[in-house]
């Protein structure tokens, strides 16, 4: 049986799709930005909503 990713109740932020890129055998590259944010975003601009592990 799978693991959550999520737990039940947390706070949802809205995420629009930054870019997306098809690599080698069909595996896709996705990056999620803010919804208000302007522009394209990558993963430093994301990684500030990231939930640290023992945090």
């Amino acid at each position: 049986m799978a693991l959550p990713l999520f737990d039940e109740g947390e706070t949802t932020v809205p995420l629009r799709l930054a870019s997306a890129t098809a690599l080698a055998k069909g595996v896709l590259h996705l990056v999620y930005a803010p919804a208000e944010a302007g522009g394209p975003a990558g993963y430093e601009d994301a990684k500030v909503h990231l939930v640290q592990a023992g945090k």
